[in-house]
């Protein structure tokens, strides 16, 4: 499951937790009155009993409340575990990827195309010896810059197939 889907489930049985108990401590103080029965507001939460499953609705209430805390120590637990185990991502040898945000201007800071040549910028502890950016030309074949759009997140994929560099380009179109 996903972080976010955990930390939701965990703050809805929270907030249905602290409802629940609220409704059996309210109740509790009304029938506590020894003149609950002239009250003239009434219990948010009367006591009854079922005949068919031979229990009453606060045993029930107690009975879900009991299994909403195991489920949400559960849910506590796979939180943490989560957050501290490692990711494991492969990528083959061969395979560079540059990724974008449509925050970034022209959809990727370090790698950036302008038609014909790529550039890429340098990291600051490479500066001294490549320079501030590093370019190549791409290939010597006709192609359309205007298809790729300006303002939007760009992924590069560098990889080798039959012993040439590819480079492809995945965008998200606005």
């Amino acid at each position: 499951m996903h972080l976010k889907t955990i930390e939701g489930k965990i703050k809805s049985i929270s907030a249905w937790l602290n409802k629940a108990e609220r409704k059996l401590v309210l109740a509790r103080k009304f029938y506590a009155n020894k003149k609950w029965q002239q009250s003239k507001k009434g219990c948010n939460f009367p006591i009854y009993c079922s005949l068919k499953y031979k229990s009453t609705n606060w045993q029930n209430l107690r009975f879900q409340i009991h299994n909403k805390k195991r489920k949400f120590a559960l849910f506590i637990n796979q939180l943490e575990q989560l957050k501290v185990k490692h990711i494991n991502v492969s990528v083959p040898d061969a395979d560079v990827f540059v990724v974008g945000s449509k925050d970034e201007s022209y959809g990727n800071h370090v790698c950036q195309w302008d038609g014909s040549k790529i550039t890429f910028r340098v990291p600051n502890c490479r500066e001294s010896r490549f320079g501030k950016t590093i370019s190549s030309e791409i290939g010597d074949f006709n192609r359309n810059i205007n298809r790729l759009p300006v303002y939007c997140a760009k992924t590069w994929h560098f990889y080798r197939k039959k012993g040439k560099w590819v480079a492809a380009v995945q965008f998200t179109a606005l």
